[in-house]
């Protein structure tokens, strides 16, 4: 998978930016189909916001696309984050596929042979 690593308003270093592009690689063995993964880290400098670091990935690959984003006081913290949350989206998926393939349908609201009893009256 290729992973590419932005920043806005911050300077990360080039160990960190390895380390994050391992993080998301690793969402690669869920799902093989994925291509690329864009990961954009940028540093809130409002004071007032205590979760200064915020990272945002979106991975795409054969017509899918997942997108996911959070924040967190360090970098690699966000990023530990996202990636709970992009493997709960991937995995959900992985099981809506599986279940539409393998015919697993809701049961019907009235089941079969009940539509042509009659009652009768008296």
């Amino acid at each position: 998978m290729d992973v590419v690593v932005a920043t806005t308003k911050m300077a990360i270093s080039e160990r960190k930016k390895a380390l994050v592009a391992e993080k998301i690689d690793r969402l690669g063995r869920l799902c093989p189909s994925l291509e690329r993964a864009e990961v954009h880290v940028v540093e809130e400098r409002n004071p007032r916001i205590a979760e200064r670091a915020r990272c945002d990935v979106v991975l795409r690959g054969h017509g899918q696309v997942y997108r996911a984003g959070a924040g967190a006081g360090d970098v690699l913290a966000a990023v530990d984050i996202v990636v709970g949350k992009l493997e709960h989206q991937v995995e959900r998926a992985k099981r809506r596929a599986g279940a539409r393939a393998s015919g697993h349908r809701r049961a019907p609201a009235v089941p079969e042979g009940l539509g042509t009893l009659r009652l009768r009256a008296g």
